[in-house]
């Protein structure tokens, strides 16, 4: 399978390329702003590197939401265009994918406000299985369990909690994980692009104003 992976849900935006597992084109960023002009200038070199598309992959959440937001938009874009379907991706666990062989890894995004988007995965299969509900929480709170690895951008943001909560940061634990995320991508039920929906785990702090 020729496949496209995006994601946009944390600071570090990556895009890959993939047939099977073989890693065709890697890139990824650290995007304070502008992630769709960072999006449109990899693009065409991952579609020149992959060539026939059969599938797009995106991470739809939990994470920022506006870069969420940018990342599916993209990836719908493309699947029209290209006429195939889209794999809609857990954010948490394609972060997850960065510890394999571990039975304990704590995947973790920083969600502001104090909290963490967060979730444990056993990596010791083929495709990280969930040991919990994902979850809008206290670092506290889902930091509070067995120890494990910790993984993705809010373990590097929270660095000093997470170890003192007992648990081993990953040696790289801010590193896109879209190079390591074929085979769960490839796992993943494809769907046509207007079916795939997003998932913050948080409602938005804008609301429609009243007339």
């Amino acid at each position: 399978m020729r496949m496209l992976l995006l994601d946009t849900a944390g600071p570090v935006a990556g895009i890959a390329a993939f047939t099977g597992d073989t890693v065709l084109y890697c890139a990824s960023a650290r995007v304070p702003s502008g992630t769709e002009a960072w999006i449109e200038q990899h693009l065409a070199a991952a579609l020149e590197a992959v060539g026939t598309l059969d599938r797009v992959a995106v991470s739809v959440g939990p994470g920022a939401f506006t870069g969420i937001r940018v990342g599916v938009a993209a990836a719908l874009g493309l699947a029209f265009a290209r006429g195939v379907e889209v794999a809609p991706v857990s954010s948490l666990a394609l972060r997850a994918c960065l510890a394999p062989g571990q039975p304990r890894v704590l995947s973790l995004l920083d969600a502001r406000k104090g909290k963490v988007y967060g979730g444990w995965f056993d990596t010791r299969g083929p495709l990280p299985l969930p040991l919990g509900p994902e979850l809008d929480i206290l670092l506290d709170e889902v930091s509070a369990q067995a120890p494990g690895i910790a993984v993705g951008e809010g373990a590097a943001v929270f660095a000093d909690a997470v170890r003192a909560a007992g648990h081993t940061l990953h040696a790289t634990p801010a590193d896109s994980p879209v190079g390591a995320g074929a085979t769960l991508c490839r796992s993943m039920e494809g769907r046509s692009a207007g079916t795939v929906g997003l998932r913050y785990l948080r409602e938005p702090d804008a609301r429609p104003s009243r007339v």
